[in-house]
């Protein structure tokens, strides 16, 4: 629980967020808000460095629309035995392929209640994201911002703290596999958590105490209630995970 406040707390002063993460899944209104949900945004490209990664200029172009034919016409040439490319990862990204494929993954969908069918657009849609310098952890936080419900974050502290084998492919699979596991009721307990670090994000902004949080340097944010509140659950479970994994 108090990994999530201290995760939405402030600098000192109140002059920022302790962690810009914070901002990720809420910065400019969010990645998955109906007038943006189907396709990546100049929005997005920054939310996505607020976890502390950046997206190369050239794939950030592309991936916003800047160059909307060339992923396309190099996938035909490709296709025509005509293109010079070393492998796949070094086609130009089809930003029109990529929101055609977020248009069939609806913003609810959570990844307890996702079938195979949906698991097989988000391969295609990773497939078309993942490029040289655009790997894992770049990403499943670009797509994670695109559907925060949907799509968690994959990166070293994660898979770490998950147990999930090197180099494994099938980590959406796996988690999905856990999530839908009655037996060990993760929704209900990550939706538990959520509600129990709202009420104890309320008590510690009224009283100001920064006592129960894990670093000097902040206090209670005066926003982190409302931000924690509307966290899907794989967006709890990356918080709690990461955190934890910082500690040790």
């Amino acid at each position: 629980m108090w990994h999530l406040v201290t995760y939405f707390a402030d600098l000192y002063g109140h002059t920022g967020p302790g962690y810009t993460g914070a901002m990720f899944t809420e910065f400019g209104g969010g990645g998955d808000r109906p007038e943006v949900a189907h396709a990546v945004t100049a929005e997005d490209i920054v939310a996505v460095s607020t976890l502390s990664v950046d997206i190369d200029p050239l794939h950030a172009l592309q991936l916003t629309g800047a160059v909307t034919s060339e992923g396309a016409e190099a996938r035909a040439a490709i296709e025509r035995g005509e293109a010079r490319l070393q492998d796949a990862t070094s086609v130009p990204i089809d930003a029109v392929e990529i929101g055609r494929l977020l248009a069939q993954l609806p913003t609810d969908l959570d990844l307890a209640d996702a079938t195979d069918e949906d698991l097989a657009v988000i391969d295609l849609l990773w497939a078309e994201v993942r490029r040289k310098n655009l790997g894992q952890t770049r990403a499943s936080k670009l797509l994670a911002r695109k559907r925060p419900r949907l799509c968690p974050v994959i990166d070293s502290v994660v898979v770490a703290q998950l147990g999930h084998g090197v180099g494994r492919t099938d980590f959406f699979g796996s988690l999905r596999t856990v999530l839908q596991d009655a037996t060990l009721g993760l929704p209900a307990h990550l939706a538990a958590l959520r509600e129990s670090a709202v009420d104890a994000a309320m008590d510690a902004a009224r009283s100001g105490s920064p006592d129960q949080l894990t670093r000097s340097d902040l206090v209670p944010g005066l926003h982190a209630a409302e931000r924690i509140g509307r966290l899907s659950d794989l967006r709890v479970l990356d918080i709690v995970l990461w955190m934890e994994g910082q500690t040790r």
